[in-house]
C-alpha cells in the first residue's frame, strides 16, 4: 500500500499542496487525509485548480494562435 496525503475544502475535492496552502491562507478550511495513493489515482486525475489553470493557459495560447493566423 503506497500512502498519500489528501488535501481538499468545502468547494474543491482535491487540492495539491500549494493550493491548499493558497486557500487556507484565504481563510478556507483545509481537510487533510491519509489514503491509499491508488484510490485517489482511480478517483480524481489532479488539482481541480491546476487543471483550471492548466486550461485557461491552453485557452490563451489557442487565442494567441489564432490571433496570430488571422492577422497574416
Amino acid at each position: 500500500m503506497e500512502l498519500t496525503t489528501k488535501y481538499s475544502s468545502k468547494i474543491y475535492e482535491v487540492l495539491c499542496f500549494r493550493h491548499a496552502v493558497q486557500e487556507a491562507m484565504r481563510g478556507e478550511n483545509i481537510d487533510v487525509t491519509v489514503i491509499d495513493a491508488n484510490h485517489l489515482q482511480h478517483m480524481f486525475s489532479s488539482c481541480f485548480l491546476c487543471d483550471a489553470e492548466n486550461k485557461k493557459s491552453e485557452k490563451s495560447l489557442l487565442d494567441w494562435y489564432h490571433n496570430f493566423r488571422f492577422d497574416k
